[in-house]
């Protein structure tokens, strides 16, 4: 385990605007891809209409709280939550599978992710390094939960 590891996901674990689905621990290169496809997949035929935005960072509750460029400063987007589908011990990885899901999703009805992706996030910190999406449903009620639950699918 990478030593922010159990910092990073706490920090999910005890916020409710925050929560992860990760791929199987050992999945290969093809099935972690297939499941962050399909995470947001099922998050828009549950929640759309919504807008949402992929992403990759090295802490997701800063990402999303941080007062100077953190998600919930975006009054204009009015993010709900962040899921967290990926998280590797590397950037490359990670800017890897946030690319390809940003190629995916890209000009999609509700995506508001404008660049290719994968430019983001530095090796100047230690891992994880996390990917996921933020959102903003426009039909769920506030007081649903994210996803069904924390962990792997």
């Amino acid at each position: 385990m990478l030593p922010r590891t159990r910092d990073c996901f706490e920090k999910i674990e005890a916020d409710a605007k925050l929560d992860y689905c990760l791929p199987a621990k050992g999945a290969l290169p093809g099935h972690v891809l297939k499941h962050s496809y399909s995470v947001v997949e099922r998050h828009l035929e549950r929640a759309s209409p919504m807008t949402y935005k992929i992403g990759y960072t090295h802490d997701a509750y800063c990402r999303f709280y941080n007062s100077k460029y953190g998600y919930c400063t975006e009054w204009r987007n009015r993010w709900e939550g962040m899921v967290v589908v990926y998280a590797s011990p590397d950037t490359v990885s990670a800017s890897f599978v946030e690319a390809a899901m940003i190629q995916r999703f890209m000009g999609m009805q509700g995506c508001k992710n404008e660049r290719d992706g994968g430019e983001g996030v530095v090796q100047s910190e230690d891992g994880p390094f996390l990917v996921y999406y933020v959102f903003r449903s426009f039909r769920r009620p506030s007081n649903a939960p994210l996803l069904m639950g924390y962990g792997s699918a």
